[in-house]
């Protein structure tokens, strides 16, 4: 059966019917597969979400299976396990700029309307009072609004690692401040 499922993906007509007999042939054989790779990596109340994407995989490693580079199981398990982290990876990053709030968070930030950040909330007065309007954007861009260098550095224009160092030099000039 494997080969019948090698040969149509290689073969130069297909059809949108013999695609999903196809893949559906090859989802039933390797369906085992892709359960294990689903359960090695991903935590059991995401498996349903990351099944589907190890079933868009296989049909990836189906279309990019080349037989000179070895065998269409090895070729399926690379693909899904690759899929499966960088889909791990994204979620990661996704849920790493998401902050849960809670309803009266939400509903002050409501009342608030346009005026997100009143300074007072987040920085004390004595802060304030001795850093710049720039260095006081700096801080809340990175410490309110969750921005990363990267991030910020593509807004602005100025490089990261200059970022970096301002953000260093401001927070060590604070620190020795409230010391004194």
């Amino acid at each position: 059966m494997e080969q019948h499922i090698i040969h149509y993906f290689k073969a130069g007509e297909r059809t949108d019917w013999h695609d999903r007999y196809y893949f559906n042939k090859a989802l039933q054989q390797f369906r085992p597969l892709l359960y294990t790779l689903v359960n090695r990596y991903i935590a059991k109340n995401r498996r349903y979400e990351y099944m589907v994407y190890a079933e868009v995989a296989l049909f990836e490693a189906l279309e990019a299976y080349d037989e000179q580079k070895g065998t269409l199981v090895t070729c399926i398990y690379t693909h899904v396990k690759y899929a499966l982290l960088n889909e791990l990876k994204k979620d990661q990053q996704f849920l790493g700029r998401q902050i849960p709030v809670d309803d009266t968070a939400l509903t002050i930030l409501c009342e608030r309307g346009t005026q997100l950040h009143d300074v007072s909330d987040y920085f004390d007065e004595h802060i304030v009072q001795k850093v710049t309007r720039a260095e006081l954007q700096l801080l809340i861009a990175l410490y309110i609004d969750g921005y990363s260098y990267d991030e910020l550095s593509e807004q602005t224009g100025i490089a990261v690692e200059t970022l970096k160092k301002r953000r260093q030099r401001l927070v060590a000039r604070l620190r020795a401040a409230r010391r004194v």
